[in-house]
């Protein structure tokens, strides 16, 4: 038991962009899922789409991606304060504006 429970802490202690993984792959012209994994496992993944005029009453800029969906598969992620989500949605903006 004092083994997982030091384990837990020291992960916590860590960044959360050096123990989870993003990697980016193209739907389509319009979507991007950017999938995120911790030790081999994935844990999230998001979808993003270039945003459209209609979805708000700003202007956008026309090479703007925005997150539509997203399937969390280990919420431990969360629980164990390893990383918020706005946290993912925001590095994978980051991501896209990099690397697209």
């Amino acid at each position: 038991m004092f083994i997982i429970i030091c384990s837990i802490i020291m992960i916590m202690d860590m960044e959360y962009r050096n123990i989870i993984v993003p990697t980016l792959e193209r739907m389509g012209e319009e979507t991007i899922r950017v999938i995120f994994s911790m030790e081999e496992m994935e844990v999230a993944c998001l979808y993003y789409e270039r945003a459209k005029v209609g979805w708000t009453h700003k202007p956008i800029m026309p090479q703007a991606w925005r997150c539509v969906d997203s399937k969390i598969s280990d919420v431990t992620i969360y629980e164990r304060g390893i990383v918020e989500p706005k946290e993912l949605v925001g590095w994978g903006q980051e991501l896209i504006k990099v690397y697209l």
